[in-house]
């Protein structure tokens, strides 16, 4: 996958995913579906993307794994901005950032932080701001100041 063999990394994965099926290992399956959606949409084939997401999302919400399931919603909001849906992008990464601060993980607070700046000065959405306050504690005017220093 880092070499960006797209062919041999799905085949891979597919191979994976049929032994963590075979042997009934759902929860492990989840990782190998959400990297099976990375490949696809570094392929640009997003309907297969979306679809190997969604599975991984469910099995990250069967297990109750919460952290999971925010890198999966984070690569869904990802998924929707390059698709051009605007709103399910914002909610898919507002939903990824409430989970991250949950967790306190600065990194990929800041991760989630930008690309939501991106959107956000993309689209010139005037809610955004205030939505991504109400996840933080934040005020509007505090978000607008971490959007601008966003990359």
């Amino acid at each position: 996958q880092a070499q960006r063999e797209w062919g041999a990394a799905e085949g891979y994965y597919r191979q994976a995913l049929a032994l963590k099926v075979e042997f009934n290992d759902r929860y492990s399956q989840a990782s190998t579906l959400h990297q099976l959606g990375r490949v696809a949409q570094a392929q640009r084939e997003w309907g297969a993307a979306e679809g190997y997401y969604r599975q991984a999302l469910a099995i990250y919400v069967e297990f109750n794994d919460r952290y999971e399931q925010a890198g999966t919603l984070h690569q869904l909001g990802l998924l929707a901005e390059v698709q051009g849906t605007i709103p399910a992008a914002t909610d898919y990464l507002l939903q990824a950032l409430a989970i991250f601060r949950d967790f306190q993980d600065e990194h990929s607070l800041a991760i989630t932080l930008g690309n939501l700046a991106r959107i956000w000065r993309a689209a010139n959405d005037p809610t955004l701001p205030g939505r991504a306050a109400a996840v933080l504690g934040l005020t509007a005017d505090e978000v607008v100041s971490l959007f601008s220093q966003a990359a």
